[in-house]
């Protein structure tokens, strides 16, 4: 694979530190800024604005390291690839470390995390809703929130402040590899989690294409933010929704034709929703906005309290994979069991069969040497016969005798097949006992 047609870390790290930018973009065919997205896709370093000129003087820096690859990164680029090779993490997840100073980063106020960046255009242009319902936006490789048009701002700045913290604290947050086999959650709105819905809603809450997940060390953990919705009493005027509570009498004299009816509406208030995509296990925790205290103010608990699922959630994977392990280990006994059982009824079966294939070659064949016997017994009287007569008898024996053509006793040996050439055995006798 050229340069052209794309590349992988460490060789992307010694391109972009052995030449100017621009040189370096050409070699990949692309323009320089798009080189480094490109970088900045695979978590490669490049040089500092000025570098170059430094360099030529003896002043620049040494160049850092390439950092070594965490779980979720991306390790290769290609035009052609439809999914980029990622780091994925270990199919054992390890339990964490303890977290330590070396491990936390400083993330400067302000910061916009990279899973936010951007998200609030395609959330607010997104599918025709009413403003009672939760966006629906048309991407799909989005982080995983459920909002409203009033919601978004609070369910964007708390997922914003909570993936920074993550960061801060050593965990990255990230869209979930491609090529990993996580499941994503479909997330209940209700407050009242569990009770049945609306009979005739047809709401269904949009799902990101892959799920958003933290990092804590080596275990993956999905997160998903959504807007709760309350079950109130509406009232339908003028085309819309409108909660009963915000509902203004018309004056006297006015006409307004309404009716009220119950339904789910977002309430404004936050629900975290943290849960392992492994399909071993299924298991959720989620934090709910009660009252006038909001999620944002929690961040640091709900840190701790999903950094302790990390751990717990190893030990539930590690559990499932030795009953996953049990279970196949039967499956195949079972299915050798199963095999031998068949096995041993078809070699009952051949033998039954070559056997009665035997008898009839040999039936067939001690048929044939009683007629020739007879022919050979009536040649035998063929010499006391006048010529006339003997004549004509033995042209009828001639005519017999052609009714024994291929009666050859090793050819018709050769016509019968042995119980190993009707069936050939899966399993040694032997073992059977």
């Amino acid at each position: 694979m050229t340069a052209s047609d794309g590349c992988g870390r460490d060789e992307l790290y010694d391109i972009v530190w052995s030449e100017p930018m621009m040189h370096a973009a050409k070699r990949f065919g692309v323009s320089g800024s798009y080189r480094a997205r490109v970088c900045t896709m695979l978590n490669v370093p490049r040089p500092p604005q000025g570098y170059w000129a430094k360099l030529a003087v003896d002043k620049a820096p040494l160049p850092p390291s390439l950092p070594e690859a965490q779980p979720g990164d991306q390790l290769t680029w290609s035009r052609q690839m439809q999914w980029p090779t990622v780091q994925a993490s270990a199919s054992r997840p390890r339990t964490p470390a303890l977290p330590t100073a070396k491990r936390r980063m400083r993330i400067p106020a302000g910061t916009i995390h990279g899973m936010i960046s951007g998200a609030r255009h395609h959330f607010e242009n997104g599918q025709p809703v009413d403003k009672h319902s939760h966006l629906k936006p048309h991407k799909r490789l989005l982080v995983h929130k459920n909002a409203s048009a009033s919601g978004l701002e609070k369910a964007l700045g708390f997922a914003n402040d909570l993936f920074n913290a993550f960061e801060a604290k050593g965990h990255r947050v990230a869209m979930a590899p491609p090529d990993e086999e996580f499941w994503g959650l479909s997330a209940d709105d209700r407050e009242a989690v569990g009770q049945l819905k609306e009979r005739w809603s047809a709401k269904r809450l949009w799902s990101p294409q892959r799920p958003t997940v933290v990092y804590i060390g080596s275990v993956a953990i999905g997160l998903a933010i959504v807007e709760m919705s309350e079950n109130i009493a509406v009232r339908y005027i003028g085309g819309e929704y409108i909660p009963e509570r915000d509902y203004v009498p018309p004056e006297a004299g006015e006409i307004r034709d309404s009716f009220i009816s119950i339904k789910d509406i977002p309430s404004g208030r936050l629900r975290l929703i943290a849960y392992s995509p492994y399909h071993s296990v299924f298991w959720t925790n989620q934090w709910p906005e009660i009252g006038s205290t909001s999620l944002a103010s929690k961040i640091p608990g709900l840190i701790r309290a999903v950094e302790d699922m990390a751990t717990e959630l190893v030990t539930r994977i590690e559990e499932a994979r030795l009953r996953a392990e049990i279970a196949h280990k039967k499956l195949l006994a079972d299915m050798e069991a199963r095999g031998r059982a068949e096995d041993k009824k078809r070699i009952e079966q051949s033998e039954t069969d070559s056997a009665a294939q035997l008898e009839k070659v040999i039936e067939h064949w001690n048929r044939a040497m009683s007629i020739r016997r007879f022919f050979d017994a009536v040649e035998a009287q063929l010499a006391g016969l006048p010529e006339s007569d003997a004549q004509a008898a033995r042209q009828r024996l001639e005519n017999g005798r052609a009714l024994l053509h291929g009666q050859d006793p090793i050819e018709a040996l050769l016509t019968w097949r042995t119980p190993c050439e009707i069936y050939t055995p899966c399993f040694d006798r032997m073992e059977d006992g």
